[in-house]
């Protein structure tokens, strides 16, 4: 909180990610809240790191990270949580548009969004209040057009087909105005460019959006249990209807 990240914005940036690498659990994390860090992070995020996408990128990370955490969920959405990280996002997808930038720059821009999304996922994760605020805030707007506008970055669609699902596993009020977004075009999309790392994801972001056909192309490598409790090999599985994916909302990737 006492280094000025307007003067030592790399130097902040590091804090951020030392704190992420720090709080390993709930425990940690509610007392990095109870310090000021939540607000801080989101203050800094509204501030000195639009104009810098390694900051950007460090709080984005580590707001995801606390975000993790059940107990600051309700504080970081209170916070104008949600607002903020739309904000960061609008921010650096319009310069990752930019068609002027070099690639490492588009690739640094890609990546806070990609964070924020992360973000969004965590804070949606047990925490159905949260989820109800995500359309009032546009969340589902300015994932749906980081989805369009970087079809090819594989963080973006996997993070994104995590974020839709976590959204409405808990609200299904949330459905109507996530396919008003062409989520399940974008889904789609999602599944058949990035198969190794979004057919699970993108399956089940569509299944519990009420998606026909949600399991198409999906070809399971491993056993797996099925929602009747049942382990199966792929081998016994066949043709038989798409039962793999965990019932619960996802959790983070590392």
């Amino acid at each position: 909180k006492n280094t000025p990240a307007a003067e030592q914005p790399n130097l902040v940036a590091s804090l951020a990610t030392a704190l992420r690498y720090t709080a390993v659990n709930d425990e940690i994390c509610k007392e990095v809240a109870e310090q000021g860090g939540v607000h801080r992070i989101l203050e800094l995020l509204r501030t000195t790191a639009t104009g810098h996408a390694g900051l950007a990128k460090s709080c984005a990370a580590c707001l995801r990270q606390l975000a993790g955490s059940d107990p600051n969920k309700p504080m970081i959405v209170e916070d104008n949580g949600l607002a903020t990280l739309v904000h960061v996002m609008r921010i650096f997808g319009q310069r990752a548009e930019d068609k002027n930038v070099t690639e490492a720059a588009r690739l640094n821009y890609q990546v806070v969004q990609e964070q924020c999304i992360g973000a969004f996922v965590a804070l949606c994760l047990r925490h159905p209040e949260g989820a109800a605020k995500l359309g009032p805030e546009e969340c589902f707007d300015a994932v749906a057009d980081a989805m369009f506008n970087n079809k090819m970055h594989t963080g973006i669609q996997r993070q994104s087909c995590m974020f839709f699902r976590n959204a409405v596993v808990r609200n299904p009020e949330n459905k109507a105005p996530i396919l008003e977004k062409g989520a399940e075009a974008l889904l789609r999309l999602a599944k058949a460019t990035h198969p190794k790392d979004c057919m699970d994801v993108s399956s089940a972001a569509m299944r519990d959006l009420g998606c026909e056909n949600y399991n198409e192309g999906w070809k399971p490598t491993t056993a797996v249990m099925g929602a009747d409790g049942v382990v199966r090999t792929p081998e016994e599985l066949g043709d038989e209807p798409f039962m793999d994916i965990d019932e619960e909302p996802f959790e983070l990737d590392a």
